[in-house]
């Protein structure tokens, strides 16, 4: 709302105008801009729909500058102003094995958007299932690990906790000590996360 009130264009305008367009995003629209039954009370960036290859242009876009220029983007989302946490301009500021990320996910989870601007490599992970336990969150930052460092990753810590709706708390914890107990298997970054996400799930079923 304040970019259409500073700058008197509707937000898909704004869109179009700055990033589709130039990145040659030929299939990125907004359902309510598109059709007339899907009213949007507010645009947001949250509703657009893309495909593959148009998040490909738009990572290439990102690395040859007609979108913004890859180290002024890093500049921007890290500008104290803007930065809160680890979220800034509508971007989650992430910082995984010295390699710094912004981009968000959507859908429930169902899809995770990660750049990495000092390397000039991106990932979007899709899935069509909401219920995928994250690992489109997970999938995308394994994938910048790779791309950055040339290492395959590690084995996400989801994997063996994936069944833990199925389990015991104590059945959780015994998984996760035989993960832990594997040297360089598991990826065990964020394991404080992952435990608190279960634990607060097995709160709610009492």
């Amino acid at each position: 709302m304040i970019l259409q009130d500073r700058l008197s264009l509707s937000f898909d305008a704004l869109v179009e105008q700055y990033i589709s367009e130039p990145a040659g995003m030929d299939h990125t629209i907004h359902p309510a801009v598109a059709d007339d039954t899907k009213p949007s009370l507010l645009l947001s960036a949250g509703g657009y729909q893309t495909t593959a290859n148009d998040m490909a242009r738009f990572f290439l876009g990102m690395n040859d500058g007609s979108i913004i220029d890859a180290t002024d983007w890093q500049r921007l989302i890290m500008d104290s102003r803007y930065l809160f946490d680890n979220y800034s301009l509508g971007a989650v500021v992430e910082t995984r094995n010295d390699v710094l990320t912004n981009g968000h996910s959507g859908g429930g989870a169902r899809a995770n958007i990660r750049y990495a601007p000092e390397h000039q490599v991106g990932a979007m992970v899709c899935t069509a299932d909401k219920d995928n336990r994250g690992f489109a969150m997970v999938l995308a930052r394994m994938l910048i690990d790779e791309m950055v460092t040339g290492v395959p990753p590690k084995i996400p810590l989801l994997v063996a906790l994936t069944d833990f709706d199925a389990m015991t708390g104590e059945q959780v914890i015994a998984a996760y000590e035989e993960a832990a107990s594997i040297p360089n298997r598991y990826d065990l970054t964020d394991t404080e996360s992952l435990l608190n996400v279960i634990g607060y799930t097995f709160l709610e079923r009492e």
